[in-house]
């Protein structure tokens, strides 16, 4: 069995705030670091990549708590048996922190991760007994953050009047376009002189 160990922090908005989430062992812990590497083809008909993202990060737990603890020695919390279930309770805490929907930071022996959201919990349950093992899968939240820029009065000022210089002569230049289309068109022009449609233009 693993001497490893993992804490998952609550935050203190949750509304059933309890501090801390400890298991009585760490069966398997896997951390996974997954990047994307975009790639085009080129003339050539070789692949070129010019890009890496980088995924989210996933942390996947096999843990058990059990209703009595170990003792070591003779030392350890002395807890009847049948008097109080530890890790159902500890099983309604991770349902309800997933139904919530809210993040939490998990420290491990190898690596400290914060912003992380409970993406599965899988409680294999055979028959009934004193523990239960949680697999559960964590998945990193990256935020995304909005950034402004000031742009000077200067420049602003610069724009518009640019702006305000081209639209009127664009504008002109295709109405004159369309106008000398139209005008310049042998069908329509026969068509005005025969009288057989009304001169759209004088």
């Amino acid at each position: 069995m693993s001497t490893n160990w993992v804490s998952i922090f609550i935050p203190p908005k949750s509304p059933f705030f309890l501090g801390s989430i400890t298991f009585d062992a760490i069966l398997e812990e896997t951390h996974v670091f997954d990047s994307d590497i975009t790639d085009y083809p080129v003339e050539s008909g070789a692949m070129v990549s010019d890009n890496i993202i980088l995924k989210p990060v996933i942390l996947t737990i096999k843990a058990l708590s059990t209703d009595y603890p170990f003792v070591f020695l003779g030392i350890g919390e002395q807890r009847p048996l049948l008097s109080t279930s530890r890790s159902i309770d500890l099983f309604n805490v991770l349902i309800n922190l997933r139904d919530a929907r809210l993040t939490v930071d998990v420290i491990t022996g190898l690596k400290s991760y914060p912003d992380m959201g409970i993406q599965s919990i899988s409680v294999p349950r055979t028959e009934p007994v004193a523990a239960l093992t949680f697999d559960i899968t964590l998945k990193q939240i990256i935020k995304a953050t909005a950034q402004t820029a000031k742009i000077p009065k200067e420049k602003i000022s610069a724009l518009v009047e640019n702006a305000k210089d081209q639209v009127p002569e664009k504008v002109s230049e295709g109405v004159k376009q369309v106008k000398k289309l139209k005008e310049g068109s042998y069908p329509v022009h026969f068509a005005e002189n025969q009288g057989w449609i009304e001169k759209r233009y004088q």
